[in-house]
């Protein structure tokens, strides 16, 4: 098929690769102009397909062509072959776990007598490039560059059994003029045999060759018998230009030496290679390397360094979706510059699931885990990292840190100084170190700790403010105060973290200085302030409504944290600080006891089952949902009286109704009997008389319990969202619609960038036929929340509301590209045509979405409005009472539903809902 359309734009196959190749890129942009002049939407798809020089993602057979073309021409959706998309529910936190690790030495450089100076270079680079080509096959496993280079002149054995590997491969360079000679064998550490030999002597330019040759023959005799995939996997080159590939290997030499001058030249070694091959994917990943690191050093403010790094992150993965290094700095830079939790977890499992070793996924991932309050799965993912590369500093800062934030002092600092023993200049070490020092109240030995990391690196954001709180909580008052006014001095030349200096606020017990800041940090962007959920030097801060009010609008699924880290957490001892600070500062802040736990129980089993059944829950999947109750059946088995626990399995059963295809048959009647559970454990909790409501508004369909339940909660708890939420959705199905209006937007006051309650207001205007507004209010949602689904449903609606057809018709397409394509997209896809006109492919998809219905299952009241909006008022009805008898969601709002519009003057209609409680 290729070669049929590609003939009329001589692109037929030439005899010498180059040529070919030269003439595919050459003319490839003008072909694709041409075909969209004749193709159009799916086709093209399906052309492009067939077109694509990488061999992985075009058609692999004639089948899957085949099926495709017949799904285009039935108006059906594409296959999603060749390009699966990310199943996270596949994804595997352990690596590979191979028995086999390979350890590549850097080469030592040897009689440099009339080459460049410079070269000395190629015995790291070529090292490195190595350890990436056979980092590909993941039958065993390959010690990043990071733990080897220390080795550079050790005898390789030793370097071996220090580094706990099978296998070590280590050679020597000589370059003379243009060629290099190079050496290389592969000794067995258990025995010192050499298991292969080579000797080479290529031209320079070769070197892109050398290392086809010297990885192939490694691999093989590690691994006899390569799968066609895996070497495939193996000779795959970033770049066939060996200049470009030079000055990379000259970059990730100045890189691995991790300090700003070393990084300073790698960015401009990077550059270079870009410049020379524009698709060199591994260079644009490692420019996003460096401003992700950028931003962590404070250099120029967060949110610069992560766009930036965002833009090289997501050319990298553009080029190359298949490249680890790409997905994993595009993780990082999605959570630094957007604040995207969901989207950046996604990206580094898509890095971890193409590449299980390759450590720096395992890290990042471990870092936004602990963020998170995640804990056991960051310390999990943080082990990995340093079984993976167990000598570099960034896999045992990582490992320290999480473990700091999960107050696990006493042991962080056990692990801290025994590492500082072997090596205590590692100022990272000391940076974490001194936190804890100040944790566990040794707080001279946290400020020398901390003036040290300050005269070794100098002044900067994080080394001030950690000298700052260090004093701060030693009672130091006057020499915190120092350090403020010199942070604000030093702003004037280089970026001050609000974060750092909302560290120092807190620690001097000034509450609405320390907010302020954290209001800042999220205002302009600061990634450090993702932190903010479970830093311990914040804890006294935990207590006030504006830390929990910031924190939502950081991530609303972090808000749960607050109290459980209130009230369980170890916390730093304040004594001698607030003695202090009572006695000298001129501005002081009494520091409020923790909140009180809104789930009180003596048991704490049933309390970390209670917070990670939360957690799952806030996830939104039927996954999550389903290890939420999980663990929540299991807290209230433990303590049958935990009434908050009760409260939220009945939620978790209710909303399965929504998040799982079909729903169990079950689950509202024991989201019913949770509910009673919790109102009979404690009468005053307000998150108990919300269950009850929720369930008496969509299961039992009373709208006057729902109500009072509703009130009773936001009577108990007047912040409470949820409760706001769900008493305005049972307003708006009542026809109260000012009144649904006015109670979503008291919620959008006390949580103003909360993305669900925006999009639950926009919901509200939409029920009440408030079309403009409703789009007017989407499209706050998604600034908040590019990727909030029901969001993007809740336009379309509007638009096809409104008639405004293209609009419709992209915001499916943008939902369809977050949903996936799915029984229940195909059936908005029928309504989505319905609603726009397309008569005949709405009805034709219609008939089939209801002939299989027992096989791909899709909510009746989805089936009733599309026959509805296709006026066909019979099977309307008749999936209308379906609908009210599988209890299905969307029925709950059929009174005042505008896509029912032209139901309602049918005497049935009427009738249908005497049926109900729905006649009001």
């Amino acid at each position: 098929m290729s070669v049929i359309i590609t003939r009329p734009y001589g692109l037929l196959p030439h005899g010498n690769e180059r040529t070919t190749l030269d003439h595919v890129y050459s003319a490839r942009s003008a072909s694709i102009e041409v075909l969209r002049r004749d193709l159009s939407g799916e086709l093209e798809t399906i052309v492009m397909r067939a077109l694509r020089k990488e061999p992985h993602w075009r058609y692999q057979t004639a089948k899957q062509l085949r099926d495709d073309i017949a799904s285009y021409l039935a108006g059906q959706p594409l296959s999603d072959l060749p390009d699966v998309p990310f199943d996270a529910g596949h994804f595997r936190a352990s690596h590979s776990g191979s028995e086999t690790v390979l350890a590549v030495l850097p080469l030592k450089v040897m009689d440099l007598a009339g080459a460049d100076s410079a070269s000395d270079y190629l015995g790291t680079g070529l090292a490195d490039a190595l350890i990436t080509r056979l980092s590909a096959i993941q039958r065993f496993a390959v010690r990043p560059t990071s733990s080897v280079l220390r080795y550079t002149d050790a005898d390789p054995l030793v370097a071996g059994k220090e580094l706990a590997v099978s296998f070590v491969l280590e050679g020597r360079i000589r370059r003379v003029d243009d060629r290099i000679r190079v050496t290389v064998q592969l000794l067995d550490v258990s025995d010192g045999t050499a298991a292969w030999a080579g000797q080479f002597d290529e031209k320079f330019t070769d070197v892109l060759t050398l290392e086809d040759v010297i990885s192939s023959s490694v691999a093989e005799s590690i691994v006899p018998h390569l799968t066609g995939e895996e070497l495939t996997r193996l000779a795959k080159r970033g770049t066939n230009d060996p200049e470009a590939h030079e000055a990379y290997l000259r970059g990730r030499s100045y890189w691995n030496k991790f300090n700003e001058d070393g990084f300073a030249k790698a960015i401009v070694c990077y550059h270079q290679a870009i410049a020379i091959d524009h698709g060199y994917a591994v260079a644009h990943a490692a420019v996003a390397e460096y401003y992700n690191w950028l931003g962590i050093y404070s250099v120029l403010p967060f949110h610069e360094c992560a766009t930036s790094a965002y833009d090289a992150a997501s050319t990298a993965v553009a080029i190359d979706p298949m490249l680890p290094e790409a997905h994993c700095a595009l993780g990082q830079a999605m959570l630094c510059r957007d604040f995207s939790w969901d989207n950046a977890e996604r990206e580094l499992f898509r890095a971890i699931e193409l590449n299980p070793n390759y450590a720096p996924a395992r890290t990042w991932y471990a870092f936004q885990l602990a963020m998170e309050g995640r804990f056991t799965e960051s310390s999990r993912e943080a082990r990995a990292a340093v079984s993976l590369d167990p000598f570099s500093i960034i896999s045992r800062f990582c490992q320290i840190w999480c473990a700091y934030h999960a107050r696990e002092f006493p042991g962080a600092l056990s692990l801290c100084h025994e590492l500082l023993k072997t090596d205590p200049d590692k100022v990272m070490l000391l940076y974490v170190s001194s936190f804890l020092l100040t944790a566990l109240g040794r707080h001279d030995e946290a400020i020398a700790n901390a003036s040290q990391c300050l005269a070794t690196i100098g002044k900067a954001s994080r080394t001030l403010g950690r000298l700052g709180s260090a004093y701060a909580w030693a009672g130091k008052v006057q020499q915190a105060e120092d350090v403020l006014r010199e942070m604000n001095e030093f702003a004037a030349h280089r970026y001050i973290s609000p974060y750092h200096i909302a560290l120092v606020q807190s620690a001097l017990g000034r509450t609405d200085e320390a907010l302020n800041m954290l209001a800042r940090a999220v205002d302009t962007k600061d990634a450090w302030v993702l932190w903010m959920a479970v830093d311990p030097e914040l804890d006294p801060l935990r207590s006030y409504p504006r830390f929990n009010e910031i924190l939502q609008s950081l991530n609303p699924r972090m808000g749960t944290l607050v109290d459980h880290i209130s009230s369980t957490s170890k916390r730093i001892p304040t004594g001698e600080r607030e003695r202090t600070i009572a006695a000298k500062s001129s501005v002081t802040s009494a520091i409020a006891n923790p909140a009180a736990d809104t789930s009180p129980t003596l048991d704490d089993e049933a309390q970390q089952l209670f917070t990670a059944g939360r957690y799952y829950a806030t996830r939104r999947s039927a996954e999550g949902l389903r290890q939420a109750i999980e663990r929540l059946e299991r807290a209230v088995e433990i303590r049958p009286d935990f009434a908050a626990a009760w409260a939220e399995l009945a939620d978790c059963n209710a909303l399965l109704n929504w998040f799982v295809e079909p729903p169990p048959p079950e689950a509202w009647q024991r989201a019913k009997q949770a509910a009673l559970h919790a109102v009979g454990a404690d009468p005053l909790l307000a998150e108990a008389h919300a269950s009850l409501g929720f369930v008496r508004l969509h299961y039992d369909r009373n709208w006057k319990d729902a109500e009072r339940e509703l009130r009773k909660a936001i009577t108990l708890n007047p912040k409470n969202l949820v409760s706001h939420r769900w008493y305005a959705y049972s307003l708006s199905a009542m026809g109260r619609h000012d009144e649904a209006v006015s109670e979503i937007e008291r919620a959008q006051e006390i949580s103003p960038q909360s993305p669900v309650i925006a999009t639950a207001v926009a919901n509200v205007l939409f029920l009440a036929e408030r079309f403009d507004d409703a789009i007017a209010q989407c499209h706050k949602a998604l600034a908040i929340d590019a990727g909030g689904q029901a969001a993007h449903t809740i336009l379309r609606w509007a638009y096809e509301r409104k008639g405004m057809v293209p609009e419709a018709l992209a915001a499916f397409e943008q939902k369809r590209v977050f949903a996936g394509d799915t029984p229940t997209t195909r059936a908005k896809r029928a309504h989505v045509l319905a609603a726009t006109g397309h008569v005949e492919q709405a009805r034709e998809l219609l008939d089939e979405i209801v002939s299989q219905r027992t096989e791909k299952w899709v909510t009746a009241y989805e089936i009733a409005i599309i026959y509805s909006l296709l006026n066909d008022r019979d099977n309307a009805f008749l999936w209308l009472d379906k609908a009210e008898h599988e209890h299905a969601v969307g029925f709950t709002f059929a009174r005042v539903d505008p896509h029912l519009e032209n139901l309602r003057s049918d005497r049935r209609f009427a009738w249908l809902l005497s049926t109900t409680n729905n006649l009001l």
